[in-house]
């Protein structure tokens, strides 16, 4: 069975900041998204920094996850 996701706009007004200062760590993740949100763990290169990251699912103005996945992402690119 696919997994499905929908979302749309982040409620926090900050998100944008907040993405800029994670990729400034980090350039690839994998967020794991559930009913719940969406979350992400990562050490940057040097392994120096521990990034830990939360987005509530009533953080966004809609969001619909039907079941568990995991997403990579290349946070520079945005895909």
């Amino acid at each position: 069975m696919p997994s499905f996701l929908f979302l749309t706009r982040a409620l926090c007004i900050r998100s944008p900041q907040l993405l800029e200062a994670v990729k400034e760590l980090i350039q690839e993740a994998n967020f794991e998204v559930q009913a719940e949100g969406m979350s992400l763990q990562a050490m940057d290169g040097s392994h120096v920094s521990l990034v830990s990251l939360h987005l509530r699912s009533d953080g966004f103005e809609h969001f619909r996850c039907d079941r568990p996945f995991s997403m990579g992402m290349n946070l520079v690119r945005g895909d």
